[in-house]
């Protein structure tokens, strides 16, 4: 296992220096979306608090790449406490980067930088 400063660093010392107009970095663990940077408002976030996966942001309240079925994503399904999506490392990426942090059930939260 490797910390995100690990990866930055690795990253930093690959001696890869390229100018970088309207770029977008994202970091992912597995399908989770970690650690995010714009170079066009040069802003950037890391997930403190992560997803418990409860499911509720792949519900019928937002646009979906799939159908909706009694109203959720037809692509999960529920093992144990956690609802999983069948799609897996295949998911879509507007579905790994849905910020739905301003709901009321969502736990994520992030620390701007």
């Amino acid at each position: 296992m490797m910390t995100l400063r690990e990866v930055l660093i690795k990253i930093i010392d690959s001696g890869l220096d390229i100018e970088l107009e309207n770029a977008s970095l994202f970091l992912f663990d597995g399908i989770d979306p970690v650690a995010e940077f714009s170079t066009w408002n040069k802003t950037g976030r890391i997930k403190t608090i992560r997803c418990n996966k409860c499911g509720k942001c792949c519900t019928g309240e937002r646009r979906l790449p799939f159908r909706i079925k009694d109203n959720s994503c037809e692509m999960l399904y529920k093992k144990a406490d956690e609802v999983k999506c069948s799609m897996g490392t295949m998911r879509p990426f507007a579905c790994c980067v849905a910020d739905v942090t301003n709901k009321d059930y969502c736990c994520i939260e992030y620390k701007e930088f």
